[in-house]
């Protein structure tokens, strides 16, 4: 589950059903997603789309939900939903599609052509940073008269946001079987929450893991999250001689908790949008190293509540990251200030009612000028 389907999720149960009744629609079956959609009280809908040769298929699966469920508009996650969407405008089956534009623009060739056109005609497009809408519009030709940005967010009435406990790396050991004959001596644990992908750039965390160990043996390295790569990056924590320090976790339903866990949040990768996974961290109160990449600025204040280091320099990462396990007080001073710009700048209510006035201003006149 990336950021952008916690977003939609977590979004749902802040609607106001009298006006909006939100739907969630998946290109294929998602066990682990529809467990949080319908934790938030939201309804999906799988169309079952396996490539290119069941579009189609999926259309018709489409077309027969907005008529059986009388839908007005589509919001847009991706180009295969955007180009579902897109069709469905065309003939006139929805009166607005919003197209979601959550990160860096990283396509190129004919897939940025693609996003570029689906992004420009579509009725809104939604920008979740600052500086990933400025990069977009100005660098790749994305429009900026449909353009609005909404950033993401985080539920800071959750309990498990407003509660302190948290598991030591006893517990964790316990709880995820990790066998570990120095618990003992454990004092810290470094972790990021991120799929295993190639633009997370996992191999810079890993190597920066590896010289930390080189100067302390009392830390932990943790990771969770899910993906093809998972071998792969396995054998490189063996192949580094780490593997007894650095575990993967896999997905996990209790993210929260696990980030309590943690005394400094780390995310290294190549390109990000508005990173929900810091925003979690953030709300926590944990400092954070994260990779001065898309939106992640936004968020990380460097030298506030924590450090920004270029992509890919894992040497700057595991430096910044001793700098913070070498005071317990700049630790404590980052971490409050993470908490403090969540609660006033980046609450998911706030997030919600942007996205519903929207929804329902465009209900209403799909031609409307974007107002921010």
């Amino acid at each position: 589950i990336g950021g952008s389907e916690m977003f939609v999720a977590r979004m749902l149960p802040h609607f106001d059903r009298s006006k909006i009744n939100p739907i969630v629609v998946t290109l294929r079956p998602a066990d682990s997603f529809n467990y949080y959609v319908q934790q938030f009280g939201g309804k999906s809908f799988a169309l079952n789309y396996r490539g290119l040769a069941h579009l189609p298929a999926a259309l018709f699966s489409l077309a027969k939900l907005i008529r059986t469920e009388h839908v007005k508009g589509i919001y847009a996650f991706g180009i295969i939903p955007g180009i579902l969407a897109h069709i469905c405008m065309q003939f006139k089956w929805v009166v607005f599609v919003i197209f979601a534009q959550r990160g860096d623009v990283r396509e190129r060739g004919f897939r940025l052509w693609l996003k570029r056109y689906l992004a420009n005609r579509a009725t809104r497009t939604i920008y979740n940073s600052r500086i990933v809408h400025d990069t977009a519009t100005t660098k790749f030709g994305f429009k900026s008269t449909n353009a609005m940005i909404i950033r993401g967010g985080i539920d800071v009435s959750n309990p498990s946001v407003t509660t302190n406990l948290s598991m030591s790396w006893h517990d964790l050991c316990r709880t995820f079987g990790i066998e570990d004959s120095q618990v003992g001596t454990v004092r810290y644990v470094i972790g990021t929450v991120a799929n295993l992908r190639k633009e997370k750039d996992y191999p810079t965390f890993i190597m920066a893991a590896q010289q930390i160990l080189q100067k302390r043996n009392d830390i932990r390295f943790i990771s969770v999250g899910e993906g093809n790569l998972r071998g792969e990056l396995e054998k490189l924590v063996r192949q580094l001689g780490i593997q007894n320090f650095f575990f993967f976790l896999g997905f996990q339903e209790n993210i929260l908790d696990i980030i309590k866990s943690m005394d400094v949040f780390v995310l290294s990768s190549m390109t990000e949008g508005l990173p929900t996974a810091i925003l979690e961290a953030m709300s926590l109160g944990k400092p954070v190293v994260a990779t001065s990449v898309g939106g992640v600025p936004e968020l990380v204040r460097a030298g506030e509540n924590g450090f920004l280091v270029p992509a890919g320099d894992y040497m700057a990462l595991a430096s910044s990251i001793l700098t913070l396990l070498n005071s317990a007080s700049l630790r404590e001073r980052f971490g409050q200030r993470s908490r403090q710009i969540v609660m006033r700048e980046f609450s998911i209510e706030q997030a919600t009612r942007q996205t519903e006035d929207l929804i329902i201003g465009l209900s209403a006149n799909p031609q409307r000028t974007p107002s921010g």
